[in-house]
C-alpha cells in the first residue's frame, strides 16, 4: 500500500522540510504522492528563505541578490551565487575573459601575434604576471566552505597556468591584510604567499599529474569549521583522487584572518593553450574522509615570483 502524504497533515510537512533540493525534486516528480501546497511551502520557507539568510550573512565582493521570481527559481539562483566569479577587468580581455557568471576562458599571449598591426600591439591587455579572479561569495573563518574548479585545456602541456587558491582577509594594525594559499592541479605544488613579504613558502602537496592527463582535471579546496584546509584533485581519465592532507589552521591562518574567499590564479607565462576554467561544488561524499593524516608542510623558502 502506497503512503498518501496528504493524509499526514503537519507530520508530512515536518518530514519533507528536512529534504534538500535534490530529494525534494525527486519527491515532487512522483506526482500525486506529495501535496503541492506542502511542497511549495518547503521550497519557499524552508529552502529559499534559509539560503537567502545564508547569503545575506556571508561576505561578498559583488552582491546581486535575486528578486521575487518564485520559490524554485529564487533558490536556484541563490545556490548558483556560490559559484559566481567577481568582476573581471575588461583590460584583461581577450587573454582572460568571462564566458558565463561562473566560467572564464584563458588564452596565451601568443594569440596576439596573429595580428601584425601596430594598433593590435598598442591595445594588448595589461595583465599582471599572476592574475587573480576571486569568487564573489566567500565565508567567515569558523564556517565550513568548499568549492572547486574544472579545467579544460586544448593541450596537455599545461604546467602551472591555473591555480586554485584561498585569499585570507583581515585587518591588522589598522590596515587591510591579504594572505594567499594556492595549489596547482597539474604539478601538485602548494604555495603560500605572505602579505608584504618578498618570499613564498612552497611544498609538494601531491604527485605531479602525468602530461597526457592534463587536458581535463578538477581541483577542490575545503575549509573546516576549525579552519583547517585541504586540496583534493580529481582526474576522471585516470579514475584517481589525490589529496594534500589537512593543512592546520595554525600553519596557514594569521591571527587577523576574518574572511576567506576562493580565487582562480592565472600565471600568464605558463598559459600555452586556450583553457576554460569553471567553478563547481564537490560531490557530497568527495571531501568526507576523516582518516586523512595532517599534511607535513615540507616547504622551502624561495624568492617571490
Amino acid at each position: 500500500m502506497s503512503l498518501s502524504w496528504s493524509l499526514l497533515g503537519d507530520v508530512a510537512e515536518n518530514v519533507i522540510s528536512f529534504l534538500d533540493p535534490r530529494h525534494l525534486s525527486q519527491m515532487e516528480a512522483t506526482g500525486k504522492a506529495v501535496d503541492a501546497k506542502i511542497a511549495s511551502r518547503c521550497w519557499g520557507i524552508m529552502l529559499a528563505t534559509a539560503e537567502r539568510c545564508v547569503v545575506e550573512w556571508t561576505p561578498w565582493l559583488l552582491q546581486t541578490l535575486p528578486k521575487d521570481i518564485g520559490e524554485k527559481h529564487a533558490l536556484k539562483e541563490l545556490l548558483s551565487l556560490r559559484l559566481h566569479l567577481n568582476a573581471i577587468p575588461r583590460s584583461w580581455s581577450p587573454q582572460i575573459m568571462a564566458v558565463s557568471p561562473s566560467s572564464l576562458r584563458v588564452s596565451p599571449r601568443d594569440s596576439l601575434e596573429d595580428s601584425t598591426s601596430a594598433e593590435a600591439v598598442r591595445n594588448a591587455p595589461l595583465l599582471p604576471p599572476c592574475a587573480s579572479v576571486p569568487l564573489a561569495l566567500g565565508t567567515t573563518l569558523g564556517e565550513k566552505f568548499s568549492v572547486g574548479l574544472h579545467i579544460q585545456s586544448n593541450a596537455t602541456n599545461g604546467c602551472e597556468a591555473v591555480w586554485l587558491g584561498l585569499e585570507l582577509i583581515g585587518v591588522h594594525d589598522g590596515g587591510g591584510k591579504v594572505m594567499s594559499v594556492r595549489c596547482s592541479p597539474f604539478t601538485g605544488r602548494c604555495m603560500t604567499k605572505f602579505p608584504g613579504e618578498g618570499y613564498t613558502l612552497v611544498a609538494q602537496a601531491m604527485q605531479p599529474l602525468a602530461a597526457d592527463l592534463r587536458d581535463s582535471v578538477e581541483i577542490y579546496v575545503t575549509v573546516s569549521e576549525s579552519g583547517d584546509v585541504e586540496f583534493v584533485r580529481v582526474c576522471q581519465a585516470s579514475n584517481s583522487i589525490a589529496r594534500s592532507g589537512r593543512l592546520a589552521r595554525e600553519m596557514l591562518c594569521p591571527p587577523w584572518t576574518s574572511e576567506i574567499f576562493a580565487a582562480i590564479h592565472v600565471k600568464m607565462e605558463d598559459v600555452l593553450a586556450e583553457m576554460t576554467v569553471t567553478t563547481r561544488l564537490p560531490a557530497c561524499d568527495l571531501l568526507q574522509d576523516e582518516n586523512q593524516p595532517t599534511f607535513e608542510f615540507d616547504a622551502v623558502w624561495t624568492e617571490m615570483e
